[in-house]
């Protein structure tokens, strides 16, 4: 008694969908689109570090000096207005200090004690002051 085991004949009319295969393809042409963006974003003259390195500071030598030159500008002119006032604060002191040298003439000739203590008290005053 032998029976036969019945199989089922199988037509391909229609293909199956392989979704292994179709995220594979995807991925692939994913990859692929992206080293192409990546090659269009590098230049070609760039092949060593070297010259790369050379290309980023010849782009950047502009601006530098651009900034440089500003803030020298600027330096010179907060030197410019530091300068106008140390003159006139030399102005000042050599001012004062003749008319202390006047005042010291003036008292050093009359004999009162009170003018003379006065004289000591603008010494010291103006000694504070040069500080």
């Amino acid at each position: 008694m032998s029976k036969d085991i019945k199989t089922r004949t199988v037509f391909k009319d229609v293909k199956t969908i392989d979704k292994a295969k179709i995220a594979s393809e995807h991925i692939h042409h994913a990859t692929i689109k992206s080293k192409e963006q990546y090659e269009e974003h590098t230049s070609q003259k760039e092949h060593t570090p070297h010259d790369y390195a050379v290309n980023k500071t010849s782009e950047k030598v502009p601006r530098y000096t651009k900034n440089i030159v500003i803030n020298a500008r600027v330096n010179e002119k907060c030197y410019r207005n530091h300068k106008k006032e140390k003159n006139t604060i030399k102005a000042l002191q050599k001012e004062y200090q003749t008319v202390f040298h006047l005042l010291c003439n003036k008292i050093s000739k009359s004999k009162t004690k009170h003018i003379k203590h006065n004289l000591f008290l603008q010494r010291i005053v103006l000694s504070k002051l040069d500080e």
